[in-house]
């Protein structure tokens, strides 16, 4: 992907695009929409990330979608760009309605399998790991344990 601004100013970036986007939320009080995923290894450990903006908390691959974009074709879309990997196995979970920043965010969660290591972009992504169900870390965005929950309550 060509990237006309190079990573570190980005990077530098996004914090504030980040508060910028919040308060443009709020006020245009229109639902947002968007997708994530619950992405396992070989080894069943769950992938999370670390953003360069927000709560710098771990949390699950995750990306808005475009106008009239195909969830499916989001989530694939997502973790190309901000990982380079492809995902195999995508499984609809659940089609919810969370709040974010104060409006309602419409989310398509799956599940899938990652075979490659992640890469993270070093501009939205700064850090990417895979954990164990039984050693998550501590500092956890907070819709991780409930869509795990969720995962786990449809087997």
């Amino acid at each position: 992907m060509l990237h006309l601004i190079p990573a570190p100013v980005q990077r530098a970036l996004m914090p504030l695009a980040h508060r910028v986007r919040k308060v443009w939320v709020r006020m245009a009080r229109r639902d947002i929409y968007g997708v994530a995923v619950m992405a396992f290894d070989a080894r069943d450990r769950l992938l999370l990330v670390r953003h360069s903006y927000g709560t710098r908390a771990w949390s699950m691959p995750a990306g808005g979608m475009g106008h009239g974009e195909d969830p499916s074709h989001a989530i694939r879309r997502e973790m190309r760009e901000e990982l380079d990997v492809t995902l195999d196995d995508l499984q609809l979970v659940s089609q919810r309605v969370e709040t974010i920043h104060g409006v309602s965010h419409h989310v398509w969660l799956y599940t899938a399998r990652v075979n490659d290591p992640p890469q993270p972009d070093m501009r939205e992504v700064i850090e990417a790991r895979f954990f164990t169900i039984d050693e998550l870390p501590e500092a956890l965005e907070k819709r991780v344990r409930p869509r795990l929950a969720l995962m786990a309550a449809l087997e």
